[in-house]
């Protein structure tokens, strides 16, 4: 896999501090939330028979 996007969040040392305790692996837990929505999301977008249907209707 090859790295295509990087997000940087800007946190206080108390901040990371706090998240690493509940959260000691916060990348993969980052991914995985990603990944997660990008799955309901994908379940949620219209079929390409529904949008023909919805823009007829509009």
């Amino acid at each position: 896999m090859s790295m295509e996007r990087v997000i940087c969040v800007p946190l206080s040392d108390a901040e990371w501090r706090a998240f690493l305790a509940i959260q000691p692996q916060p990348v993969a837990w980052l991914q995985q939330q990603i990944r997660q929505q990008v799955q309901v999301a994908a379940t949620r977008e219209p079929q390409p028979s529904q949008t023909v249907r919805s823009a007829a209707v509009n």
